[in-house]
């Protein structure tokens, strides 16, 4: 089996972004090892089976909606295989609200795994985004 090139992974992004764009934390959900795990600032949280997962992406959609996310669109900073079933991603993602307006700009990474020819995310680094200020923002937003 080849190494996971440019080409796989924005493959990959294309349809988790579309998931996200849909507001289907069941569908960003499908993109997601299981076990996997997010790491964000001091924490880590180990979802060892699917069902806690797909409870956080939805519960991350919800976050989303509430803030008038309407489309999310992302840009591949750096992308390096790591053998025949790994690579790491570096993404910058640009959230826009339903009336056109950013919402949020960010980074984040990501260890992709693929295993029987499908690509998930095993772990997702979280050191940009800001969920608190989405939180804050929708409690504004008419």
């Amino acid at each position: 089996m080849t190494a996971m090139q440019l080409h796989d992974i924005e493959a990959f992004f294309k349809a988790y972004a579309d998931a996200f764009n849909d507001l289907s934390g069941d569908a960003v959900a499908a993109h997601w090892a299981s076990p996997s795990a997010i790491a964000s600032g001091e924490a880590v949280t180990w979802w060892p089976t699917h069902e806690p997962m797909a409870d956080n992406m939805r519960r991350l959609c919800a976050v989303y909606r509430e803030a008038g996310f309407e489309h999310c669109r992302f840009e591949v900073l750096q992308a390096t295989p790591m053998g025949a079933h790994d690579a790491f991603a570096l993404l910058r993602w640009t959230l826009t609200r339903q009336d056109g307006a950013l919402l949020q700009r960010f980074s984040t990474g990501y260890h992709l795994h693929r295993s029987g020819g499908r690509t998930k995310v095993l772990l997702c680094t979280a050191f940009d985004e800001d969920l608190a200020a989405m939180r804050a923002n929708s409690e504004t937003q008419p």
